[in-house]
C-alpha cells in the first residue's frame, strides 16, 4: 500500500486511475507487490491511505532518506535549491472542490475589498457555506446518480445542452475552426431558443430519455441537435438562432447532412474571406448567405454545384493550399469538437475508418473526464481512444443507443447477457470484445482494398503545430500525432501499412 501511495502522489493520479493503472500494468503490479493477485478497488486504497497520519508519513520519509544515505545515494547534508515554493490561493484543480475553492477565494477577496472601501460590495453575498455543501453533495453522488443527472440534462435540453459547455472549454468550433469560442453562443443555447420558440420533446419508442427536441418555427417542428447548432451556427459564425433553425429544417427537407453542409459552407466562407473564391455574398455571420448556399447545394446550381461535393473536393478544385484548412478527414467533415482542445478525440478523428466521426469514436468522453489532459495527448490516450472505438462498434452492432453507454458497470459482460436473452446465443464478454475489434479491423481492410492509404490517418494542417487561437496551451504537433497513430496501430496489432498482422 505504501508503494501504491508513492505512485499515486508522484503521478498525480486519483484513486480510480491508480487502481486502473496498477491492474493493467505488469511493471506496476511488480512495483506495488500485487503481482498476480487481484488489485483492491479504489475505495480500499482510499480507506488505507487515510489511516496514514502525517507522523507516519514523516517517519516513512525519514526511513527512505536514511536508506539513501546508507546506500551512498545521498549524504544527507544537501538541501535542494532548484525549486521554488510560492503561496497559491487554490489547490490543484480537482473536480467539484475547485468550484468551492473558487467561491471561497472570491468571497474572501471581495470581503477584503469591502473593508478597504469601508462599505460592502454592491450585490455581493457570501455563499461560501452553500458552495461547500453543494461540493460535498457532488462528492457523495454515486456513478448512478451522476448518470441520472446527465440523463436529466439530455431529457430537459437535448444534446444541444453541450453547446455552452464546449464553448466554456474553448472547444466549440467557430468560423471554420479559426477559434474555439463563439461570443454569441448564448443566442444558440437551448435555453435561449426555448424562450423564443415553443418546444416539445420526442423520443424513440419506449425510450426513457427522450433526447429529441422539436422547436416550432413557422408552424413546423424543427428537430434540433448539438451538431446542427454548431455546424450551422458557430462554425459559420451565425448567431441568429432562428436562421439556424430554419437552415436545419431545410437540410432535413433536402436530405442534407447538417455537419457536412455546415462544414463545407464554413470552408467556402473562409475561402471568400481569403480572396480564393469570388462569391462576395458568402460571408461569416450571414444567416441569409448560409440559407442561399443550402438552396444552391440542394439544386446543384452555381457555386452549389461545387459545394455539393464536400469540403475536400471543393478544396482540391479551388487549390492555393486551401486543403490545409478544409475541415475534413478522409473526406468527411469534422464534427463539433475542436481537435486541438480535445486531443484524444483528435486521434479518434485521424484513425477513424469513416474519417472524422464522433459516432464511431466517442473519445471526447475521455477528454471531458479526468483520465487525460485534453490539451496534451500522450500515448496513454491511445488506450482510451481504442476502448471508445471498440465499444461504439459493438453498440452499433447490437443496435443499442449510445446514450446508454454510461449505464453499464461491465459493458461487455452485460452485453453478452442481453444478447443471450434475445438470441439464445452462448457468448462471453471476451468473445464480444474480440468481435468489436474484428469489426474495426474489417472496416480498415475494406478501406485498403478500396484504395485508401495509411497516410490518410492524419488531420488537416490547420490543426497541427499551431496553437488554438485564444488557448496557447492547446497545440498538437505533427510529430505527436504521428506517434499516437503509430501506437494506435501497434496496439491494434496492425502493421505499418495498417493491415492486421496474422
Amino acid at each position: 500500500m505504501l508503494r501504491s501511495l508513492i505512485l499515486m502522489r508522484v503521478k498525480s493520479w486519483d484513486y480510480r486511475e491508480l487502481r486502473e493503472r496498477i491492474a493493467d500494468g505488469y511493471t506496476l503490479r511488480q512495483f506495488t507487490g500485487f503481482h498476480c493477485r487481484p488489485v483492491p478497488g479504489h475505495n480500499a486504497f482510499h480507506r488505507a491511505f487515510v489511516r496514514l497520519t502525517p507522523a507516519t508519513l514523516r517517519a516513512v520519509n525519514d526511513l527512505v532518506a536514511a536508506a539513501a544515505v546508507d546506500l551512498g545515494l545521498e549524504d544527507g547534508t544537501k538541501l535542494r535549491v532548484d525549486t521554488t515554493v510560492v503561496q497559491t490561493d487554490i489547490h490543484y484543480p480537482t473536480d467539484s472542490t475547485l468550484l468551492w475553492d473558487a467561491v471561497r477565494v472570491l468571497s474572501r477577496l471581495l470581503d477584503r475589498l469591502g473593508k478597504l472601501h469601508e462599505r460592502r460590495v454592491e450585490g455581493f453575498r457570501n455563499r461560501t457555506r452553500a458552495a461547500r455543501r453543494r461540493m460535498q453533495a457532488l462528492q457523495r453522488m454515486s456513478a448512478t446518480q451522476r448518470l441520472g443527472q446527465q440523463t436529466a440534462k439530455y431529457r430537459e435540453l437535448g444534446t444541444a445542452a453541450n453547446l455552452l459547455m464546449l464553448n466554456r472549454l474553448g472547444a466549440l468550433p467557430t468560423r471554420n475552426f479559426q477559434a474555439g469560442t463563439f461570443q454569441q453562443a448564448e443566442s444558440l443555447s437551448p435555453q435561449d431558443l426555448g424562450d423564443r420558440y415553443p418546444r416539445v420533446r420526442s423520443s424513440c419508442v419506449a425510450c426513457t430519455i427522450g433526447c429529441e427536441h422539436l422547436y416550432d418555427v413557422g408552424g413546423t417542428g424543427v428537430r434540433v441537435e448539438y451538431e446542427s447548432l454548431f455546424a450551422l451556427g458557430s462554425l459559420c459564425g451565425v448567431a441568429d438562432g432562428g436562421a439556424v433553425l430554419r437552415a436545419s429544417r431545410r437540410c432535413d427537407e433536402l436530405g442534407l447532412d447538417t455537419i457536412s453542409t455546415g462544414g463545407t459552407i464554413a470552408f467556402a466562407m473562409e475561402c471568400v474571406q481569403r480572396g480564393l473564391l469570388a462569391e462576395d455574398w458568402l460571408t461569416f455571420g450571414s444567416g441569409d448567405a448560409m440559407m442561399k448556399a443550402i438552396e444552391l447545394i440542394g439544386a446543384r446550381e452555381g457555386i452549389g454545384q461545387l459545394l455539393a461535393e464536400g469540403s475536400r473536393r471543393t478544396a482540391l478544385a479551388i487549390g492555393h493550399g486551401s486543403i490545409a484548412f478544409a475541415p475534413q478527414v478522409k473526406g468527411l467533415e469534422i464534427p463539433g469538437y475542436e481537435p486541438r482542445a480535445l486531443q484524444t478525440m483528435a486521434l479518434g478523428f485521424a484513425v477513424g475508418a469513416r474519417g472524422a466521426d464522433h459516432n464511431r469514436s466517442g473519445a471526447y468522453e475521455v477528454d471531458l473526464s479526468d483520465k487525460v489532459d485534453r490539451r496534451h495527448a500522450t500515448r496513454d490516450s491511445v488506450r482510451h481512444a481504442i476502448e471508445t472505438e471498440d465499444r461504439a462498434a459493438l453498440m452499433d452492432s447490437l443496435i443499442v443507443c449510445k446514450f446508454l453507454r454510461g449505464v453499464f458497470d461491465d459493458f461487455y459482460s452485460e452485453a453478452a447477457i442481453m444478447l443471450r436473452a434475445v438470441t439464445g446465443w452462448d457468448v462471453t464478454a471476451g468473445e464480444l470484445h474480440e468481435t468489436a475489434r474484428r469489426i474495426v479491423g474489417a472496416k480498415r481492410e475494406f478501406n485498403l482494398l478500396a484504395g485508401w492509404t495509411p497516410e490518410e490517418d492524419t488531420l488537416p494542417e490547420r490543426f497541427l503545430d499551431t496553437p488554438l487561437p485564444g488557448d496557447p496551451a492547446a497545440i498538437l504537433t505533427t510529430d505527436m500525432l504521428q506517434q499516437l497513430v503509430a501506437e494506435y496501430r501497434r496496439a491494434r496489432g496492425w502493421s505499418a501499412e495498417s493491415r492486421r498482422e496474422q
